[in-house]
């Protein structure tokens, strides 16, 4: 029996292949092979140039999918341990983490059509040439990634999913850093930490304790994160994908430092050690907000989250416009 600790991967392992929705563009990247796992530090690695011949690059691409057949190939690898993502095969750059739902096992068996699927916090119509498609088999063991396919999904590919707040969790921290309103609902907007100097990982919840979004580091390679809100995208379980928009209410913005763990109802496992302390800088959609974290045990400090809370605004009632105008025109009439 193997004995070791699973970081939180920053890609997804999608359970259920057989997703009904058409991508803007369909990719045969062929196989892929990874070599390098050494059974202790060093993961297997295997990439591939993306081929871009033929692609329309007036789609605004916000979501990517990978299928590939996976099979052991040397070692003792697990296809849960399994990754693949776009980008620089160091850092898989350009794979907006979401939260996990393998499909993988951890029985070393061969698995057809493992998937994975993230978003793009931005449009990356003319970026792509640069991408390469990156498998990564963990570090007990190489394996084959054959059969490949990437599918590149515009916003008008995708459904919209939108997520209520909810009333407030008897979870939710006692306290958070206001930040007021940010946007109205259905906007699309940034939220990040690229002010801050350490590695820090982040999560947006709703109201009522659902993980929005969660990043470690942000597509550009840097140690601080950035996820986009609204009109960002949303992978369910079985794989399928979408654009999802935040309703009107108030929401949660958790930030600590990396090989933190966020899950459902404000559960989170802080990434900060003993006798360590940070400034926490956020921007969320050009609202600046500052906190700090702190863990000093001997001295009874324990503080490895920063909360911030941050509001929706509703869309503007058509019939509270027109009242509006009409009492513009009353008042314009008494002036006669």
């Amino acid at each position: 029996m193997r004995s070791k600790t699973i970081a939180i991967s920053a890609f997804v392992a999608l359970a259920g292949v057989a997703v009904a929705q058409t991508p803007s563009e369909t990719i045969n990247v062929g196989d892929i092979f990874t070599s390098g796992a050494d059974g202790f530090f060093t993961p297997g690695i295997g990439f591939v140039g993306v081929d871009t011949s033929g692609l329309d690059f007036s789609q605004n691409f916000v979501a990517w999918r990978l299928t590939s057949d996976w099979a052991a190939f040397s070692g003792d690898p697990f296809s849960s341990e399994a990754s693949m993502g776009l980008g620089d095969p160091n850092t898989f750059l350009f794979a907006a983490p979401t939260p996990a739902a393998s499909n993988g096992a951890d029985d070393g068996l061969p698995v057809p059509g493992l998937t994975f699927a993230g978003g793009f916090n931005a449009g990356v119509a003319p970026a792509l040439p640069s991408y390469d498609v990156v498998a990564n088999s963990g570090v007990f063991g190489d394996a084959d990634f054959t059969n490949t396919v990437l599918e590149l999904f515009a916003a008008s590919d995708l459904p919209s999913n939108t997520i209520a707040p909810g009333a407030l969790s008897p979870n939710a921290p006692a306290m958070a850093i206001d930040l007021g309103v940010v946007a109205i609902e259905g906007d699309s907007f940034s939220v990040d930490t690229l002010a801050s100097s350490f590695d820090s990982e982040l999560a947006v919840y709703a109201a009522d304790g659902t993980l929005v979004a969660q990043n470690d580091d942000e597509p550009g390679g840097e140690l601080q994160s950035q996820v986009t809100i609204g009109n960002g995208v949303s992978v369910a379980p079985d794989g399928s994908l979408s654009l999802q928009t935040l309703g009107a209410g108030e929401y949660i913005l958790a930030v600590s430092e990396f090989d933190s763990i966020f899950d459902t109802d404000f559960a989170i496992v802080d990434g900060l050690e003993d006798l360590e302390a940070f400034d926490v800088l956020v921007n969320v959609n050009g609202v600046l907000g500052q906190s700090s974290i702190e863990r000093d045990l001997a001295n009874g400090i324990d503080n490895g989250i920063a909360f911030f809370s941050f509001t929706i605004a509703p869309i503007p009632a058509p019939a509270s416009v027109a009242l509006l105008g009409l009492g513009g025109l009353a008042a314009a009439r008494r002036r006669r």
